[in-house]
């Protein structure tokens, strides 16, 4: 028998799954999908012909994704032209027709194919929606690490895609965002990831917002804020939370967030939120100088402006001839009280410098034994500390977690723990030194002498290895009085 007879032979015997795989893997996909969509049409039971044909349909969606994704490499746009979300349309729609069970390789290829665009394909929300936590195997769970820290998980990034298709969704309903929160609510506890849950709750407030929830949508945005104070983008979403309820809350959060951004670009948000609260409370100028600062950025960055900014140009209230350099100092005046929306009440305290960070990013300040409270330095106001300085801190009333709203440098006061010794330096083999039971680092005596009489600033703490409380150096200088 000649080759080509074998090979009509074999063609002749072959199952119908096997010839869409054939026609599929020798590059033919367009001829598999004709077959394939009459015949499981016609074998709706064949579960050997539908998987089949869910490889032909994954097939050919690669053949038009891939070259969205490509596309959007440059400017993470991965938004489809009509004419391609029409075609993944049509061979998602097959797809979810064929009603494949969970559990094979199917669901977490098509997934991972589409997890940069998911919120352009309704068929793929819904499969989600649907399926929920079955949908996604143990890997899918688990963040990539990389030398930069992690790549969020798949059904990290996939819950944060259905959050983001709600709120970008006119037709937006309520049973809809009901779905979408128990999803969240169910990555959040069952993913991997460290690095970016973070994301995932500040996603969930804007969904909040939107709602018109906004106590549950301030609960997640106030432990997002505590962490990132420095960012244009956590103070809005702050104010988002009392734009409706309290202009006069939104109007100060707003101003910190043009504050805080590093750029004018960051600001954009804010500025435009801003303007529209001025304006509506009839603070035309200051309202102008936020649509101006907008315009004024996006001129020097050499882009088209948007509609919904020129819109605001052609107000009746906005005034060309504004100066934008007074911007700066009604925003401090309005952002004064901005902490206390984030902290509540306030008081202060004063603290001795115990300890500086390895990473120069903190301090350790001590305020009676067992009470030493870390600072981040970027909360010090002007000159930095170093240790044994005295520093004054501005606290939650309520205080529960040990956060820091601000900090400056300040005279010393008495505390509880804290004195000062003169005496002899002795220096052990391994490094130490003591005077009298006062113990000294190491890291203190580099450059005196055994002996020498020195002047030490020392408090009372918890000795771990001996469970009771010592003394400890916080500064050791040469005697000036003996």
């Amino acid at each position: 028998m000649s080759n080509n007879e074998q090979q009509f032979t074999d063609a002749d015997n072959e199952r119908l799954h096997q010839k869409l795989t054939r026609l599929r893997k020798s590059g033919k996909p367009d001829e598999a999908w004709t077959i394939g969509v009459e015949e499981v049409q016609k074998n709706p039971q064949d579960n050997y012909l539908k998987g089949a044909f869910f490889w032909v349909c994954y097939d050919c969606l690669k053949i038009i994704q891939n070259p969205i994704i490509e596309r959007g490499k440059s400017n993470k746009n991965f938004y489809p032209q009509q004419h391609e979300a029409e075609k993944i349309g049509l061979y998602l729609d097959w797809i979810i027709w064929l009603d494949l069970p969970v559990g094979g390789f199917e669901y977490p290829r098509l997934l991972f194919l589409f997890r940069q665009n998911t919120e352009y394909f309704p068929q793929i929300i819904n499969l989600v929606l649907k399926l929920q936590l079955d949908l996604f195997d143990d890997e899918a769970k688990e963040p990539f690490k990389t030398e930069k820290g992690e790549v969020p998980s798949l059904i990290l990034t996939y819950a944060r895609k259905l959050a983001q298709y709600w709120i970008g969704n006119k037709q937006r309903t309520q049973a809809e965002l009901e779905m979408i929160l128990s999803f969240m609510d169910a990555v959040r506890s069952s993913c991997k990831d460290t690095q970016h849950k973070i994301w995932l709750d500040y996603d969930q407030a804007k969904c909040f917002v939107l709602a018109n929830q906004y106590d549950k949508a301030r609960k997640l945005v106030i432990p997002i804020l505590k962490k990132k104070q420095r960012e244009a983008w956590a103070w809005g979403a702050l104010a988002a939370t009392y734009r409706t309820n309290d202009e006069q809350a939104a109007i100060c959060l707003f101003s910190q967030a043009i504050n805080c951004a590093h750029e004018d670009s960051f600001a954009l948000p804010a500025l435009k939120s801003l303007a529209l609260l001025l304006s509506s409370k009839g603070l035309n100028r200051e309202a102008s100088m936020c649509v101006k600062r907008s315009i004024a950025c996006y001129e020097s960055n050499g882009w088209k402006i948007k509609e919904k900014l020129q819109t605001l140009t052609m107000q009746p209230w906005y005034d060309i001839n504004v100066d934008i350099k007074q911007l700066p100092s009604y925003l401090k005046e309005s952002s004064a009280n901005a902490s206390q929306y984030l902290h509540g009440e306030t008081v202060s305290k004063t603290g001795l410098v115990v300890a500086l960070h390895q990473s120069g990013k903190g301090c350790n300040v001590y305020f009676g034994p067992n009470n030493i409270s870390p600072t981040p330095l970027f909360l010090v106001k002007g000159k930095k500390p170093k240790v044994g300085d005295f520093l004054q801190l501005v606290v939650p009333a309520n205080n529960e977690n040990g956060d820091v709203i601000s900090a400056v440098i300040c005279e010393p006061v008495t505390l509880n723990g804290v004195g000062t010794i003169q005496g002899e330096l002795r220096v052990t083999d391994k490094g130490f030194g003591f005077v009298d039971d006062i113990f000294i680092h190491a890291s203190l005596i580099t450059g005196f002498v055994k002996n020498e009489f020195v002047d030490v600033v020392y408090y009372s703490d918890l000795d771990r290895k001996k469970g009771k409380l010592g003394k400890k150096a916080a500064t050791i200088t040469l005697a000036k009085n003996r």
